[in-house]
């Protein structure tokens, strides 16, 4: 080693020396001949940079890139599978508890041996009851019954109209006089011309008598029947029929009479209580078919039965009827 560094430091001695040129003159050139230098060939020196001696330490090794990615990617494996485990053991931790905290049914119990009880028969289902049916609710006409067809809508069926009163049953006013017909007929009017005024004068209806003192009118084309107990019944044309009886002749009956009357009916919400056109008292239901009318101390019954029939075709002559009811003078 010290052998090498001296070489080289003689080197460095020789190079800072520059080189020396020594010139001699030939005689046959020395008295004004031409001289020619000749130039020594310089033979190139190796380059002055230091020698790395030979015991250098060596450099240290670059760590290869593919090692590098090798050990990354194993420990983010490893994280990965770590937290896989830990997520899968917080799920089963939580399953468990959720099933521990639910209560248990009788099937998720199984009794042992010494708690397991003794087999019991079944007992025997007891039938549902039946539901009870929901009360009808009552029309006021009963069975199904219908007002009868009245086109011209004037108050009077088409039967009334075209049967008893000879008007028509398209022309609300038929004769023309500004009423209707039904109002004319209410009002014991003749509603098909304007002259005779009356029903009883145009012969539409005629008279009967229930007691000697007490009569009303009907319609001509019906027939009357003299019943027992003061009572008469009018036969239509057309099956139906109208029953009128005496109920009550004595003042100490007649406020219970009529008490009785209302009670049979349904109460006073099913009754309307008005006067007939010679001011009686009138009591009749909502279905126009049942009626009482106070003369004096008698209370006079009225019933309309429509027989087989589904339709109440004679409303307004049923209250013509009872308009008609009046004293007679003896």
């Amino acid at each position: 080693m010290q052998e090498t560094q001296l070489k080289i430091e003689n080197q460095e001695q020789k190079k800072a020396i520059p080189d020396a040129r020594i010139f001699t003159m030939p005689e046959q050139y020395r008295h004004g001949k031409e001289t020619k230098v000749v130039e020594p060939k310089i033979q190139q020196k190796p380059s002055s940079s230091p020698i790395s001696p030979a015991t250098s330490q060596p450099l240290p090794k670059s760590v290869p890139i593919l090692q590098v990615k090798k050990e990354f990617s194993s420990s983010t494996k490893a994280l990965l599978i770590a937290g896989a485990v830990i997520l899968l053991a917080l799920i089963v931790v939580g399953y468990i508890l959720l099933r521990t905290s639910q209560p248990k049914t009788e099937s998720q119990i199984k009794p042992t041996s010494e708690t397991q009880p003794t087999p019991r028969p079944e007992p025997e289902p007891i039938p549902a009851p039946e539901p009870e049916p929901e009360p009808a609710v009552e029309s006021p006409f009963t069975n199904e019954i219908v007002p009868g067809k009245d086109s011209d809508s004037d108050g009077l069926t088409d039967i009334e109209e075209t049967i008893i009163y000879k008007t028509n049953p398209n022309l609300p006013d038929t004769d023309l006089d500004g009423f209707l017909d039904g109002n004319e007929v209410f009002h014991l009017y003749n509603p098909s011309a304007k002259s005779p005024g009356t029903l009883l004068e145009a012969g539409f209806v005629s008279r009967t008598t229930i007691q000697p003192n007490i009569e009303l009118m009907y319609p001509s084309i019906w027939e009357t029947q003299a019943g027992e107990n003061l009572s008469v019944s009018i036969i239509t044309t057309t099956g139906e029929t109208f029953a009128v009886s005496v109920i009550s002749q004595t003042q100490e009956a007649f406020s219970q009479t009529i008490s009785n009357w209302i009670e049979e009916q349904g109460g006073q919400e099913n009754v309307v209580k008005t006067t007939t056109k010679t001011g009686k008292e009138f009591y009749t239901t909502q279905d126009k078919r049942s009626a009482i009318v106070v003369i004096g101390t008698k209370v006079l019954s009225f019933k309309y039965d429509v027989s087989t029939k589904t339709t109440v075709d004679y409303v307004q002559t049923f209250q013509m009827i009872i308009n008609s009811l009046k004293e007679v003078v003896l």
